[in-house]
């Protein structure tokens, strides 16, 4: 079963190259490559890679397309606020604790409603928050970061990620991650950052994995919608994270950043 913006499938219109041409089916791409986390949210709260359930916390998942801002009626996580909502997985869940010596590429999909401070996307982290070994912030006053032992700013991009629009977020990090490591970092699909982040921590045993986490606290710092995340231990090249970025909106990304 494929997952995707559009819900169950997802199609590519221009298959054979006529009017009433068959339609060509793209494959799968967030579960080939979620080799670690995948969740499309298409159903439920289960990672569909088998590695992680959520042990904690009330974020919901959510179906209705009448009045609650889901992207084409699919269903996804949806992100609320408050102490002790935000969805983690604790260190029962141990394949999200990737050892430096691998690269990691994360992601996913997702619309802000509102920010607080900074939110916080896809973090493994020990469990002040304070030292991760990956996840993105994005603060409401600058702009997006890594979060590693130290935070690395990506570039600002606030006015192509703002409150209401859609859009779709990666990051791929070298290996050797002890050490500052090559990384790109990518808006619908297209880099708009290329360079070295700070090192990530070594995983300890206490870690826990949240998509929307504030901290340690409990609370999700942000609200909104979100579905196709994934985690991976391999270098996802710049054709793969495309692929995956038009896999979450259905269809080819509708807008592309400039190139760094």
């Amino acid at each position: 079963m494929a997952y995707s913006g559009y819900g169950a499938e997802s199609y590519i219109f221009n298959a054979a190259g006529a009017v009433g041409g068959d339609q060509s089916r793209r494959s799968t791409v967030l579960e080939s490559v979620g080799n670690i986390l995948a969740c499309p949210f298409q159903d439920d709260i289960l990672d569909k890679t088998g590695n992680h359930t959520y042990d904690t916390g009330t974020d919901t998942i959510i179906t209705s397309a009448s009045s609650d801002n889901l992207y084409h009626g699919t269903g996804m996580l949806d992100v609320t606020g408050g102490a002790g909502n935000a969805l983690i997985c604790t260190a029962t869940s141990a394949p999200h604790q990737i050892p430096l010596t691998e690269p990691v590429t994360i992601g996913c999909f997702l619309q802000w409603t509102t920010l607080v401070s900074t939110p916080q996307i896809l973090v493994s982290t020990n469990a002040a928050g304070s030292s991760g070994n990956y996840g993105l912030q994005r603060q409401s006053s600058a702009g997006w970061r890594w979060q590693g032992s130290s935070l690395t700013t990506l570039g600002d991009h606030r006015e192509i990620t703002p409150i209401g629009r859609w859009f779709h977020v990666a990051i791929a990090v070298e290996g050797g991650r002890s050490t500052a490591s090559a990384a790109e970092f990518y808006i619908n699909g297209q880099a708009v950052w290329t360079g070295d982040v700070s090192a990530s921590s070594a995983p300890a045993s206490d870690d826990w994995f949240t998509p929307t986490l504030h901290y340690n606290d409990g609370a999700s710092n942000w609200t909104g919608r979100l579905c196709n995340a994934f985690i991976s231990d391999n270098l996802l090249d710049a054709a793969t994270i495309k692929a995956l970025s038009d896999e979450a909106f259905g269809h080819a990304s509708p807008w592309a950043p400039p190139a760094p």
